[in-house]
């Protein structure tokens, strides 16, 4: 018997620090004009509201603090 979450096929999803960057902002692009899922991990998230696609999410934190 063939479970059906096991058999349908999803995209890639990819955690991306740096979406705020220069390089990372190009690199944002690139990954949702490619129809992958993005989540960016902003340490402001207003700066990105305007700029993203609706399959990219947002999450708030910063990689040097911990309880973030």
């Amino acid at each position: 018997m063939t479970n059906n979450s096991e058999s349908t096929q999803q995209s890639p999803s990819i955690l991306l620090t740096g979406a705020t960057g220069y390089v990372g902002g190009l690199l944002l692009k690139r990954l949702e004009s490619m129809d992958m899922g993005v989540r960016c991990l902003v340490r402001d998230p207003q700066k990105l509201a305007e700029t993203k696609s609706t399959r990219t999410e947002i999450f708030t934190g910063d990689v040097l603090d911990v309880s973030s």
